[in-house]
């Protein structure tokens, strides 16, 4: 890792670090935290399945803040739990340019989502977020449906396998409502029910922006289907 952060030094071409399913000790992270510092403009860090310590995520978020233009960073399978959260929520908080954030097959919990509420709220660059298969559950679904209720920006959200039942899809669907950002929303294989899937389908009679939105895997049944067809012909 040294020998390349000397190499990269004076490089002004690298467009993408991917170190996916390395396994970096300490000291290399250091390392990269300071590669990270000198590169003023990246298309992407890939950091999935590296099994990131907290420490580490710690220095990886505080060098991505230096960085002036980074489009994708990509944190998933990682393990990492509601400390990196916080890492992750002062990260965004400061960095502006980023567009795209995986941080899918984490244990990220409700109390991520609630670390990354306020950062959602204040963010205005992040267009893709992927939380996928991260236990947010009920809690963690009002958390960003709290953020969507003033974040404009946001895209594109993953919410695939997240035990989000009725309440959590309500909240989520209620913010939607006066949410004119969001294109795609993905809450395939929750428990959203027959009552997600009318909390949905009374949304789409007022949001006009959602141009994809995946419910399969939620049991929402034949009459559950009759409202969200009913709605799209609104």
């Amino acid at each position: 890792m040294q020998k390349l952060a000397r190499g990269l030094r004076y490089s002004t071409i690298v467009e993408a670090l991917d170190f996916s399913r390395a396994k970096l000790s300490l000291n290399s992270y250091q390392t990269l935290s300071l590669l990270l510092r000198q590169c003023q403009s990246l298309r992407l860090v890939d950091l999935s399945e590296t099994l990131l310590p907290q420490s580490a995520m710690q220095l990886v978020c505080s060098s991505i803040e230096h960085v002036t233009y980074i489009h994708t960073l990509d944190l998933s399978s990682n393990k990492l739990g509601i400390e990196s959260a916080y890492a992750i929520a002062h990260m965004l908080k400061t960095s502006t340019t980023m567009k795209t954030l995986y941080l899918s097959n984490n244990m990220l919990g409700p109390g991520g989502m609630l670390a990354l509420r306020d950062s959602l709220i204040v963010n205005r660059g992040l267009t893709v977020l992927d939380v996928e298969n991260n236990s947010i559950g009920d809690a963690g679904a009002q958390a960003l449906a709290d953020a969507l209720r003033k974040n404009r920006e946001l895209e594109e959200l993953n919410l695939r396998y997240n035990q989000i039942e009725q309440a959590g899809c309500r909240a989520l669907a209620q913010a939607l409502e006066g949410n004119k950002g969001l294109r795609r929303l993905n809450l395939d294989s929750n428990s959203l029910g027959l009552e997600g899937a009318a909390a949905m389908a009374e949304m789409l009679t007022i949001n006009s922006s959602l141009t994809r939105l995946v419910l399969s895997g939620n049991r929402i049944g034949p009459n559950g289907c009759g409202h969200i067809g009913q709605a799209l012909q609104h």
